[in-house]
């Protein structure tokens, strides 16, 4: 207690000091935007937020971190609330140390930031936990931010651009019906109960209700109609077609095969071609649970496809996403 009381006398001693007079023109202002270092590496846009109750990073940022801070990526299964109610499931939390600068005297100490896929005219938001943790003071009206050093006390000096950099607010908050939640393993249709999900407490209900749009087995695959879309291979002209050599296959892995061709035949996904112009190995891949899963060898195929020119932007930045899921 004696040392809480200390902190917070020396916080009013030094927040009285030294301020300068009121801004006439900052009055309406209610952004403070200040750089910061993440890791040590520098970001500008850092929102100080008293109405936020945690730390945000928005994606937009987050892709231009060093691969390094990005492989640091943890999951969370919290979400988040917007100062509208807007609910956003996060793409994961990163832990990272966080420094504020004031020309020879600086501050680190680590928070925890929720990494959002949201629009934004900011690159982090630094919330009341993060503002507690740097014992830091904010004044919009003065344009400064004050907080201590192992020294003497820093004051970062902000600019009418800092300021005024954006018109919108911007507060998070934990959605307490999702911080109580927990990932359970349930059955969503009671004709598969073999076949089970994990999935967070709040979406149970709304999956068993909408059981019927999930492709059960085979035969629920029903297909897109001709007269909407229908899919080609984009072969080239040069490349003539390539049958692979015959393969044996050991006597589990052959009648694996071929219940799961008799599956395809009956659910008309496959149908017999008496004279092959391409032929590819099946393959089998064992699962966790000892079922194998087919597979087909496509490469000598896939060799004469040539690639198109529009090829998805950063889709190994999308799979990292996916880690832990």
């Amino acid at each position: 207690m004696a040392q809480i009381c200390n902190k917070r006398q020396r916080t009013l001693a030094w927040n009285q000091q030294s301020f300068p007079p009121t801004n006439p023109h900052n009055k309406v202002t209610t952004l403070v935007i200040v750089e910061a270092e993440l890791n040590s590496f520098p970001i500008n846009g850092a929102y100080m937020d008293y109405g936020a109750t945690m730390e945000v990073m928005y994606e937009r940022c987050f892709l231009e971190l060093p691969q390094e801070i990005k492989k640091q990526l943890q999951h969370t299964e919290n979400s988040l609330k917007s100062f509208t109610g807007e609910k956003v499931i996060p793409l994961g939390k990163l832990t990272l140390d966080v420094q504020f600068r004031d020309g020879d005297l600086s501050r680190v100490e680590k928070l925890t930031f929720i990494v959002v896929r949201h629009p934004s005219n900011y690159n982090i938001l630094i919330g009341t936990t993060g503002i507690a943790t740097f014992d830091a003071v904010v004044s919009t009206a003065h344009g400064m931010i004050k907080f201590p050093t192992t020294g003497e006390i820093a004051t970062m000096v902000l600019t009418p651009k800092d300021l005024l950099l954006a018109t919108t607010k911007e507060s998070w908050e934990l959605d307490e019906d999702m911080e109580d939640s927990h990932v359970q393993d349930i059955s969503i249709s009671p004709a598969y109960p073999e076949k089970t999900i994990k999935v967070n407490s709040t979406l149970i209900s709304l999956l068993q209700n909408s059981k019927d749009v999930f492709a059960w087995c085979p035969i629920d695959m029903i297909g897109v109609p001709k007269e909407y879309a229908e899919h080609s291979l984009n072969i080239s002209p040069t490349h003539k077609p390539f049958s692979q050599r015959k393969r044996s296959l050991e006597t589990k892995r052959s009648l694996a095969v071929c219940n799961e061709v008799d599956k395809l035949i009956k659910a008309n996904i496959l149908q017999e071609v008496r004279h092959h112009s391409w032929i590819s190995h099946p393959v089998m891949v064992k699962k966790s649970e000892g079922s194998w899963r087919m597979r087909v060898d496509f490469k000598d195929l896939n060799k004469s496809c040539p690639k198109d020119r529009y090829p998805l932007p950063k889709i190994d930045w999308k799979i990292d996403y996916l880690t832990g899921f």
